[in-house]
């Protein structure tokens, strides 16, 4: 695996994750090296309050790399991303006390060698004025538009929607180290196999790459991991997500 490219987009998943207009003002990076912590608290209570950790290098010990994150006076909900490094990592992570949750894919894609394809369905750029009937249609019943992140330049959400139905859907947020993060993708169970994925992918990778990104991230189910293979996309590791 490429080290460099490796970092870039290990660095991406987490400003990615948690740099968007909406959350950046209820973002605190937290004192846990080696691990890198992000504390989201919005001090309105509006949302509930979360720790998010991230743990990369093969050489960190995975009690060592705990006991940091563990002294950190805890929040309701922390949760925990690590880079699997070898078979042995989840077991280890399990038995000192981690709650597995879920395992993903990081996968990128370099937009610099990226050759425009038109989508097949219609793909509509998202505006304030589709929050309301956006979020009312969603198809995972999830409020995952805001005015802050729609109407900021860095952003750019689509869906594919037949009438008030949105059949799917999806975001990109571009950073500024010429990175973007892509995520939200997601189809109504009764609207897959047509190739809406495809096309909401194809229109954020359009986007991107007109705003000068040079290397695009996200996190792949293990199921999605053809579709973004077909696209270009390379899986550089799996990831393994606990509560703590």
């Amino acid at each position: 695996m490429n080290d460099a490219l490796f970092q870039t987009a290990w660095s991406t998943l987490a400003n990615g994750y948690a740099g968007t207009p909406a959350i950046l003002p209820y973002r605190t990076d937290l004192v846990c090296a080696p691990a890198w912590g992000i504390r989201l608290a919005d001090p309105t209570g509006t949302t509930q309050p979360i720790d998010d950790y991230y743990v990369a290098s093969p050489d960190d010990d995975a009690a060592a790399v705990l006991a940091v994150i563990r002294a950190v006076p805890p929040m309701p909900r922390a949760y925990l991303t690590v880079a699997e490094q070898s078979p042995a990592t989840d077991p280890i992570y399990r038995s000192l006390g981690c709650v597995y949750d879920s395992s993903e894919c990081l996968m990128s894609y370099d937009l610099r060698q990226y050759t425009p394809v038109p989508p097949t369905h219609h793909v509509d750029t998202l505006t304030v004025a589709d929050i309301s009937p956006c979020n009312t249609a969603d198809p995972e019943a999830m409020i995952w538009l805001n005015e802050a992140n729609v109407a900021a330049p860095q952003m750019t959400h689509v869906a594919v929607r037949s009438g008030p139905r949105v059949l799917a859907r999806a975001r990109t947020l571009r950073l500024p180290d010429q990175t973007s993060y892509i995520s939200m993708v997601y189809t109504a169970p009764q609207a897959r196999r047509n190739g809406y994925a495809r096309d909401l992918m194809l229109a954020l990778l359009a986007a991107d790459a007109a705003a000068g990104v040079h290397t695009a991230v996200l996190m792949s189910s293990q199921m999605a991991i053809p579709l973004y293979r077909s696209l270009g996309f390379v899986p550089l590791c799996t990831t393994h997500i606990y509560t703590i």
